[in-house]
């Protein structure tokens, strides 16, 4: 049995217990190519109430959940957590990269699947771990390449994420896959059709290899090695019937 089928082996036995036992059930942090097999199970467990989440609106890396407070009469308690890791001096802090800090994070012999999204700022940076790390990072944390840095947990409600957007304009025949990711991501259709081809691309988590596919308005196209774009909206259609379009491209 490959990794995958082990996973959706996992999966399915997750959902088992949450179903038989009204606990909730999760897994760790899930890739996309991870994430994409739960749907290829989803008709398998309907019978549990199921969601991914990440910590914020627009994350990449997610936990998949079985259980609902509706299914359950509870809540369910946190199982992942938001660390904030800040330069002690700014003044002779160092740039660091998402490289640097995952590098950090890792060495301390933590496996990635503890740790979901990182998001890097200017002087510091947000990062999503499952919750019975927290205390281990915020410990061992202190130093990041030649910088001191410490981390500390924050609420929920005081992170807000804003995604850096470029807007890119332009005329398609069709709203089909290989053409939005080629107007997305500067490339020829010969490229987008070999991301396609090669599993490297997924629409709102779902693994996607029909490169005809049409994208729908709102859609996100994650392209692994490129980045991720968002379909905002066709706005309308030239004499000569091609589509005006406009995408937001994650910078």
């Amino acid at each position: 049995m490959n990794e995958e089928e082990l996973l959706k082996k996992r999966m399915k036995e997750l959902a088992d217990k949450a179903y038989q036992q009204s606990v909730y059930c999760s897994t760790p942090f899930l890739n996309l190519a991870e994430q994409s097999l739960f749907f290829e199970i989803e008709r398998e467990v309907s019978y549990i109430d199921s969601r991914f989440d990440g910590g914020y609106p627009d994350a990449e890396r997610k936990i998949l959940i079985f259980g609902s407070e509706e299914q359950f009469g509870y809540g369910m308690d946190p199982v992942f957590c938001c660390l904030r890791i800040e330069p002690l001096a700014v003044k002779f802090s160092e740039k660091l990269s998402h490289r640097d800090y995952l590098g950090a994070i890792l060495n301390l012999g933590i496996e990635r699947e503890c740790i979901g999204d990182i998001l890097v700022e200017e002087h510091g940076a947000y990062v999503f771990c499952l919750k019975n790390m927290t205390s281990f990072l915020c410990e061992n944390i202190t130093k990041i390449r030649h910088t001191s840095v410490r981390a500390e947990i924050v609420s929920p409600s005081s992170f807000f994420v804003q995604p850096n957007l470029k807007a890119v304009e332009g005329f398609l025949a069709s709203c089909r896959l290989d053409a939005v990711i080629s107007l997305g991501f500067s490339m020829s259709r010969k490229e987008s059709v070999s991301f396609i081809k090669n599993k490297c691309v997924f629409i709102n988590s779902r693994l996607t290899e029909n490169t005809s596919k049409m994208v729908m308005e709102g859609d996100t196209i994650s392209v692994r090695g490129k980045g991720k774009i968002r379909f905002s909206e066709v706005r309308g259609q030239s004499k000569k019937g091609r589509f005006s379009v406009l995408l937001y491209r994650y910078i």
